[in-house]
């Protein structure tokens, strides 16, 4: 069950309140925008508790590290701050849904013309689109399921329409209609010219994506060094000169909790401003993501989907037969990844198993969303008795494109995701292994006693939690969860082995 799913649970035991009943109806509309599922009665017990569980949180770490000095006015204010949080957080998530059903239009919108076009009904590519694997892919889904449960299609699309305030998407939505109401082959055309104009609108938001990120780094490097350093600045110089003394548990409260939420939280803003879908929600990555696994698995998938569009354009040309048997047969022969992988299909069909049920259980098996399109449309050209060669040579195209576009939108994030790792591995490891022997340099001469050792242990428990979290963080941005590991090793091995020196004093 997913976060959100807890969520609509727990809401089924607040009771119903609402201040005044114009909010009561912008508030339910927003939430049909954001597509959630909770009635607008609960919102504001919801956002009392959310405050309530923030301000118990937030002050029961202020009283380990401060004492019940001042306790309550921070309780108050950590309560006020997880109540606006809830509110704040439902209006982020109706603008990101509309963000990331617009990202996804340059590659559903190829997705719906080649399906289309290769005979299938409107009514099959709504239920396609449902399993492509689309953030979007939900509502597509729900909308093939009320059709099949005997809603006119028109009226599902116009449902669907409704429930979202972009007008690229409603534009697409409407296209759809056309093609159902006028069954025009000409209006199908209509959905590649979407797709070329969504390229240019992403370029432009990518763009602007670059900008922002250039100062939301610094926020990242503000939570992630400055701060730390200032705190042992506190704990080593403090406890020896100043009066001013922190036990060991709340030194590694500090480094062990504190310091790395804050470093999630400033994470989660700037992956919250990425204007385009990415493939794992980042809140449920650190509990079902196995990096070993997920690492090898994921450099296979990257090399076929690279692989793929030239064995489906070279298949295309030597490909004679009208049969998928046939089409199978000649995509096995192709070297490499691909190869292999059809290779694996033609012998499911030389053992029994049908053509068609052969292609669905190696599309259920396979991670990459690519292939799995590829299947899809492939089996529905088969299905309509369409000439599956033209099939071929409009899947390329479409691998391609929509490929090219996710190497744009990793190309954006490039410089940053360097610029977190150069923060990480070494800016922050400097600064605090400075701080750190410019302490014990002191110590030495003063004979002022110091907790140098708890101090050292506290930051390399800061360091490795703080990697592993930007590694996780920066992959599913990325939609690259393979590499998490490998980003983990890049910030860490550097940052251990910098930090007990920094520099020397």
């Amino acid at each position: 069950m997913g976060i959100s799913n807890h969520v609509m649970a727990l809401c089924g035991y607040l009771p119903d309140f609402y201040l005044n009943r114009n909010e009561l109806k912008a508030t339910q509309k927003l939430l049909g925008y954001a597509g959630i599922g909770i009635r607008a009665e609960k919102i504001v017990p919801l956002s009392i508790l959310g405050g309530l569980v923030f301000a118990l949180y937030c002050t029961s770490i202020y009283i380990a590290i401060f004492g019940f000095g001042l306790f309550f006015p921070f309780a108050i204010i950590f309560f006020g701050i997880g109540y606006l949080s809830v509110r704040f957080l439902l209006a982020r998530a109706a603008w990101q849904r509309d963000q990331l059903f617009e990202s996804e239009l340059s590659s559903a919108g190829r997705l719906a013309y080649v399906a289309l076009s290769s005979g299938a009904t409107l009514e099959e590519a709504i239920a396609y689109l449902g399993e492509a694997g689309y953030y979007s892919s939900a509502a597509f889904r729900g909308m093939a399921n009320s059709i099949a449960n005997g809603v006119p299609v028109i009226n599902a699309l116009e449902e669907f329409g409704s429930g979202i305030r972009s007008l690229n998407v409603k534009r697409f939505i409407h296209q759809l209609a056309i093609i159902y109401e006028t069954d025009n082959r000409e209006a199908v055309g209509v959905l590649l010219k979407l797709a070329e104009d969504m390229d240019g609108i992403s370029s432009i938001r990518l763009r602007e994506f670059s900008g922002k990120l250039s100062f939301l780094s610094l926020i990242y490097i503000g939570a992630a060094c400055i701060l730390p350093a200032f705190a042992l600045v506190l704990v080593l110089f403090g406890n020896m000169f100043l009066g001013f003394e922190i036990g060991e548990n709340e030194l590694f409260l500090l480094y062990a909790v504190v310091f790395p939420i804050l470093d999630a939280l400033a994470l989660q803003i700037i992956i919250g401003q990425i204007p385009f879908s990415i493939s794992h929600t980042v809140a449920g990555m650190p509990l079902e993501l196995n990096p070993l696994k997920a690492y090898f698995a994921g450099t296979g998938r990257a090399a076929l989907e690279e692989e793929l569009p030239q064995a489906l354009f070279q298949a295309s040309a030597l490909y004679k037969s009208k049969t998928l048997e046939g089409l199978v047969e000649k995509l096995a022969q192709i070297e490499g990844l691909t190869g292999l992988f059809f290779k694996k299909i033609r012998n499911s069909m030389a053992s029994g198993v049908g053509a068609e049920r052969s292609l669905q259980l190696a599309a259920g098996e396979t991670e990459s969303v690519f292939v799995k399109r590829t299947l899809g449309i492939l089996l529905i050209g088969y299905r309509a008795g369409s000439d599956l060669t033209e099939t071929l040579r409009a899947l390329a195209a479409m691998v391609m494109e929509t490929l090219a576009l996710v190497k744009e939108r990793r190309a954006v994030f490039t410089v940053h995701k360097y610029t977190l790792f150069f923060s990480l591995a070494i800016i922050v490891p400097v600064i605090l292994g400075s701080t750190y022997n410019l302490a014990l340099s002191l110590a030495s001469l003063t004979g002022a006693a110091g907790m140098h050792i708890s101090a050292l242990v506290a930051v390399q428990i800061y360091l490795a939690i703080a990697s592993a979290i930007t590694a996780y963080f920066v992959a599913a941005a990325e939609s690259q969860d393979a590499k998490a590991l490998v980003y983990f090793f890049i910030m860490y091995l550097p940052a251990v082995l910098i930090f007990p020196n920094g520099i020397p004093f």
